[in-house]
């Protein structure tokens, strides 16, 4: 059984110890501590190897890196703030949740919290050195919590916030994958006629191909084009791919990429719809637990994806800081709803902000579920009916001469 050298803190005497302990493995030899009342804090095998090079470290890292999924965070704020509502201490509770948590860059930022919170450093302020991890919205939540000394209840509120966008997030994902779907189905039925199917009555109708129909000598031309050239193509393709990924990365690319999908027709209203949903749930919450309406805007803004809408976002903010009212920066702007808009500017002038706004999201949850259902409900029948237009050209392009087969043979 292997030997671990551990360096702890002894949870009645509150001083740091250190020993060895003998376990199947560290998991065992953890939980082994802390039966005994012994706080671990950091464990290696007795025969561990000499260090590596911090270069060799870094490349690991990088190599190793998973970034941490919105659902993953969401179940981590939900044990974080079910753990300190038990009353456990701050620390412990970081020593469980590394224990538990499988998503090795959120373990790693989780263990070097917990060492920083040992070091005396507010939990706000260890969460704010791991930006990748955790986003601003979460950082200033838990400094208002431990300001308030509610803690435990601003991460559950952040929780339910985070849970929820997720939700929504994950609805629109899957209306907007039913159509993607579709469409690849397309393309592979497509692809085995053009394989397998157009051959056939190409060798067929080889001989005759002057006296052949327009269409028949277009699906033939289309057909032997991508037999011969299929890597081209495949490259082409590819290329493109390659192109868009990058174009859409740069600062103009991906605003203009944005602005395009916003531009669809009920894809851009859903995607719209979506974005606010989410920046005016998550303001409603940050807004309520105190934080002030410029530092609430800064940080809510940051969680929209799009760049059209986030730009948006952006210009009312800076209207804010210049003496507007923030509904005047979002009413009139196709990239927001304008129930929405509206519901905040309601809140402004009565002074219930947080209230309206939420009212706005209930409404703006129907609404999405409306918008999912109406999309689906339009690309089914769409995409049948091209699907069955693309087949059926390429059918009667097959059988068209057919219909003349005396003087196709005869010539």
């Amino acid at each position: 059984m292997p030997t671990y050298l551990y360096r702890a803190v002894d949870l009645e005497s509150q001083k740091q110890v250190e020993g060895s302990i003998e376990a199947q493995d560290d998991r065992e030899a953890r939980g082994a501590l802390r039966s005994r009342g012994i706080l671990p804090l950091h464990m290696a095998p007795l025969e561990g190897e000499a260090p590596a090079p911090a270069w060799l470290t870094r490349v690991v890292e990088i190599a190793t890196y998973r970034p941490v999924k919105g659902g993953e965070l969401s179940i981590f704020i939900q044990q974080l703030a079910a753990l300190i509502d038990a009353g456990l201490p701050i620390v412990e509770v970081m020593v469980i949740l590394e224990d538990q948590v499988s998503n090795p860059t959120l373990r790693a930022a989780i263990a070097e919290i917990r060492k920083d919170l040992l070091g005396g450093t507010m939990l706000s302020e260890a969460l704010a050195r791991h930006p990748r991890v955790f986003s601003p919205l979460f950082v200033n939540l838990a400094q208002a919590g431990e300001v308030s000394g509610a803690l435990s209840i601003m991460l559950s509120r952040l929780a339910e916030t985070t849970e929820k966008n997720l939700e929504i997030e994950r609805k629109v994902r899957s209306a907007l994958t039913y159509p993607a779907i579709l469409a690849v189905t397309l393309c592979l039925v497509v692809g085995v006629m053009m394989a397998f199917v157009v051959p056939t009555f190409e060798t067929m109708y080889q001989k005759a191909h002057n006296q052949l129909p327009i269409p028949t000598q277009i699906l033939l031309g289309i057909s032997h084009g991508l037999r011969e050239h299929g890597g081209m193509v495949l490259l082409f393709v590819v290329f493109v791919g390659m192109a868009y990924t990058w174009f859409s990365r740069t600062e103009v690319g991906r605003l203009l990429v944005d602005r395009l999908w916003l531009r669809l027709p009920v894809i851009g209203q859903l995607m719209v719809e979506q974005s606010a949903n989410t920046f005016t749930r998550a303001f409603a919450t940050v807004y309520g637990a105190g934080i002030p309406i410029i530092g609430a805007l800064d940080n809510c803004r940051r969680i929209v994806r799009n760049q059209a809408i986030h730009d948006v976002l952006a210009q009312a903010e800076e209207g804010v800081k210049a003496g507007n009212s923030l509904s005047s920066g979002l009413i009139g702007t196709p990239y927001f709803p304008r129930v929405l808009a509206q519901m905040i500017a309601v809140g402004e002038s009565s002074g219930r902000i947080e209230e309206l706004a939420a009212k706005g999201v209930s409404f703006s949850d129907r609404e999405i579920d409306f918008k999912i259902k109406q999309l689906t409900a339009m690309m089914e029948p769409a995409m049948t009916i091209v699907m069955g237009l693309i087949v059926g050209f390429i059918a009667l392009a097959l059988y068209l001469p057919m219909f003349d087969l005396p003087s196709l043979l005869k010539n």
